[in-house]
């Protein structure tokens, strides 16, 4: 499985933008959050009462926009959009709806509905003109518009390689075809992509075609549950030519009930994935190497008491969230580019207020979340600090107190994903590393430090 960080003027644009769009959440009975507020806190008002799939939207600072469950779409006042209702969503699709913004025009979003099993829709696309309404947002006449039929409930979006058209990836029912759809300026090329790669998804019952499926943020891979299989597949995905290829299969697990949501951490090195019950939570090393290695380094980093996981979600906190079946909390992964424990799975971390869970949380265009800055937890000392940040001549690592003692492995890689510096050190005996950079290329690097039981990723700037 190959590994590449995102090119130096994508990560740009996405740090310098997307990751607000994904403030505001509405999801599950009544259930909404906020990430105004550090850690994110319950909002009130929402009208969505939806056993799985729905998406939600904000502008790009941070006011909400709409939201939808994939039947009907509400605006920012919580009011029914005009020409908002008879999507073709299900209640009970894994992955409804999903909100992706015109790169031709601010004001208009396709929203993409993905049926429930058993039923005859489409995947679908309908357009909203946020200018129509008095600024709250319409449905236009361009409704139920079909791009595919004969889908599972998987439906996914993330930037084609230029950074500014969208690739919406969905897979047929039936065979083992992916479609990937390209969305420029000037509209959707109704004719996909097709790639006949990995598992069929079909079976006596139809439940392969529940389950999450989420392109990494960064755009080179794509994770895959399917629930009745009990396992996950991981692909790469080529965001130049909309191609999936290399399949590798991730399970299964014995005494167990299906494997559900799916989430990559946001500099996409950890792939996590919930099991519904026992209620699980398992993380895979995709920096590990080969796909035997990256097989091997299952590691279960979390198990919810309430025994029935849902979705799993990353915030633009760079947070992983996990939604919990009839819970009013949710849990949390606060740290999900760290190795193993390091992740630190919190449970019920935040609260609902007088909303509830389901199965599902909102669904969004992945690459809001490419290498994402996150939010220092209260009283959680930095692993390490880089400074000065950008650097120019020369750049210092500075470990914290609970590296002293260990051997500790520093490598640093550059955009490509080639290492360019590694050395093993006693942390007891070297707190610092100085590096002169002067010599390298322009661009953004990525920091690891590992020591037994530990990892730490990072990333620096050089001018």
């Amino acid at each position: 499985m190959k590994i590449f960080p995102a090119l130096f003027f994508v990560t740009l644009s996405f740090q310098a933008s997307a990751q607000l769009e994904a403030s505001n959440w509405f999801f599950g009975i009544q259930a909404g959050i906020t990430f105004s507020t550090n850690p994110p806190s319950a909002l009130s008002g929402g009208q969505i009462n939806q056993q799985e799939g729905c998406c939600s939207i904000s502008d790009d600072e941070g006011n909400l926009l709409f939201y939808s469950d994939g039947q009907s779409v509400w605006d920012r006042n919580h009011d029914l959009m005009p020409n908002g209702t008879g999507l073709l969503g299900g209640v009970s699709s894994t992955q409804s709806s999903i909100v992706v913004q015109d790169p031709g025009n601010d004001m208009k979003y396709y929203l993409i509905t993905a049926p429930q099993q058993a039923t005859t829709n489409p995947l679908a696309y309908s357009i909203i003109d946020m200018s129509l309404n008095g600024g709250n947002g319409e449905v236009t006449s361009t409704k139920n518009v079909s791009l595919q039929e004969n889908v599972t409930e998987k439906v996914t979006a993330v930037y084609h390689s230029n950074g500014t058209d969208v690739w919406v990836i969905t897979h047929e029912f039936g065979n083992n075809e992916f479609d990937a759809f390209l969305i420029t300026a000037s509209g959707i090329n109704t004719t996909p992509v097709v790639s006949a790669v990995g598992s069929v998804h079909d079976n006596s019952n139809n439940s392969n075609v529940i389950g999450y499926m989420k392109a990494s943020p960064c755009g080179n891979q794509l994770a895959v549950a399917l629930w009745s299989a009990d396992y996950l597949e991981l692909f790469d995905f080529d965001n130049a030519t909309g191609t999936v290829s290399h399949p590798v299969t991730l399970g299964s697990w014995t005494a167990s009930s299906g494997v559900y949501g799916v989430e990559f951490s946001p500099d996409d090195s950890r792939l996590y994935a919930s099991i519904i019950t026992p209620g699980y939570t398992i993380q895979w090393n995709l920096l590990a190497g080969d796909d035997a290695a990256i097989i091997a380094s299952a590691d279960t980093i979390g198990t919810s008491p309430v025994g029935f996981n849902g979705a799993l979600q990353t915030g633009p906190d760079a947070r992983i969230y996990l939604v919990k079946f009839g819970s009013n909390t949710l849990d949390c992964i606060t740290n999900p580019n760290g190795l193993g424990s390091a992740c630190n799975y919190v449970q019920d971390f935040i609260s609902l207020g007088a909303g509830f869970g389901q199965l599902g949380l909102p669904d969004f265009f992945s690459s809001y979340f490419c290498n994402i800055e996150g939010v220092q937890d209260v009283n959680v000392q930095q692993p390490a600090n880089i400074f000065p940040n950008p650097a120019q001549d020369a750049v210092t690592i500075s470990l914290s107190n609970e590296w002293y003692g260990k051997e500790v492995m520093l490598r640093i890689f550059n955009a490509l994903g080639q290492e360019v510096y590694n050395s093993q050190l006693n942390a007891g005996a070297i707190p610092q590393v100085s590096l002169p950079v002067n010599n390298w290329s322009k661009g953004v690097y990525f920091l690891n430090i590992a020591a037994t039981g530990k990892a730490y990723s990072e990333k620096f700037m050089k001018l």
